[in-house]
C-alpha cells in the first residue's frame, strides 16, 4: 500500500494498517518523481490524502492511472478534484484500475445519475474519512492559533480568502 499524502494522517493511517500486515511506504511532496512512480506501480493500494493546491489538482490522470499496476485499488480521501473524473471512469471501465473507494468527489456532492454511481467496483461514502475521535479539540485548537495570531496582528497560515490560500 502507498500513502500519497504522508503528513501526521498518513502516519496515523500506517499505524492503522500495519497491525494487519499491510507493508506501507509513503509518499511526500519532497519524493522524487521517479521513486513516486516506482512506489506507485508495484502498489496494490494507492490512498490519496493529499490536499487541493495548483500542484496536485488533477495529478491523478490517464498517464498517471495508465502507470499503476493492472488491478490496483485507489482509495480517495484527500480532495475530489485530485483525480481527473472522466480519466477514472475509463481506467475502471477499461479493467486496468481494480476499483476506488472514494470518500471525495469531482464534483462533490456527486449528482444523482452521475457514471460513478454506476459502477460495480466503485465504493462511495459521503465524505466522512476526516471524522475522528480528536476532531473537536483539533478544531478548537486550530481556532485559538488562528484568532491569537490575528489579533496579534499577524496574518494567519492557510488563510484563505477568494478561493486563494495565503
Amino acid at each position: 500500500m502507498v500513502i500519497w499524502g504522508y503528513g501526521h494522517i498518513g502516519h496515523l493511517l500506517e499505524g492503522l494498517l500495519t497491525p494487519f500486515g499491510a507493508e506501507v511506504s509513503g509518499i511526500r511532496s519532497s519524493t522524487p518523481d521517479l521513486q513516486r512512480d516506482g512506489l506507485l506501480s508495484r502498489a496494490d493500494w494507492v490512498v490519496l490524502l493529499l490536499p487541493s493546491t495548483p500542484d496536485t489538482r488533477g495529478i491523478v490522470n490517464a498517464e498517471l492511472l495508465g502507470r499503476l499496476k493492472p488491478g490496483a485499488w485507489l482509495a480517495n480521501a484527500g480532495r475530489g478534484n485530485l483525480i481527473v473524473t472522466d480519466d477514472l471512469l475509463a481506467a475502471l471501465d477499461s479493467g486496468h484500475l481494480g476499483g476506488a473507494a472514494l470518500d471525495v468527489t469531482d464534483p462533490e456532492p456527486l449528482p444523482e445519475g452521475h457514471p460513478l454511481w454506476a459502477q460495480k467496483n466503485v465504493i462511495i461514502t459521503p465524505h466522512i474519512a476526516s471524522t475522528t475521535t480528536d476532531l473537536v479539540a483539533r478544531g478548537a485548537s486550530l481556532t485559538r492559533d488562528f484568532l491569537l495570531t490575528m489579533q496579534q496582528g499577524q496574518e494567519p497560515e492557510g488563510r484563505v480568502l477568494d478561493g486563494q490560500k495565503y
